[in-house]
């Protein structure tokens, strides 16, 4: 009996140290991507949208790039994100004093290769009354890029 019970502990602790070696699935939306058309609430996006990049860490913190008219790259937004499942994420983003939103909002991105399409709804400001948030719906697509 105690042979077996040893058998049985040695085999579990075997079992444990194989499979804690295996490295996490990696989702296909790490990385730095660059838009190249999009949509919002069924509206061309704006010209200067066409100038960004975006780049998803390990670490489940995105940054967005915006290139100026004069040719600087600021950051357009930045934050946290976290994955729901292969194709769903709830983004948290941070103000310019780095302080993190209130607000989440969720997104689907599909990738074949590298093309994504990332649509979802985020929370935008009303010009007229910044206080008063419209649900705003994105439809984009972006292409993976290798960022300098």
């Amino acid at each position: 009996m105690k042979s077996r019970l040893k058998s049985l502990i040695f085999l579990a602790i075997l079992f444990i140290l194989a499979t804690s070696g295996i490295p996490p699935k990696k989702n296909p939306i790490y990385g730095t991507w660059k838009i190249i058309s999009g949509k919002h609430n069924k509206t061309d996006a704006h010209k200067a949208l066409m100038d960004w990049t975006q780049t998803f860490t390990f670490e489940n913190t995105f940054q967005t790039l915006v290139k100026t008219p004069e040719g600087k790259e600021v950051i357009g937004n930045l934050g946290i994100f976290y994955l729901l499942n292969d194709t769903t994420m709830v983004t948290y983003h941070k103000d310019h004093s780095g302080k993190l939103d209130n607000v989440a909002n969720t997104y689907t991105f599909n990738i074949l290769n590298d093309s994504m399409h990332f649509h979802g709804f985020y929370l935008g400001q009303t010009p007229a009354n910044p206080a008063v948030l419209n649900k705003i719906f994105i439809d984009e697509w972006w292409v993976r890029c290798v960022k300098k």
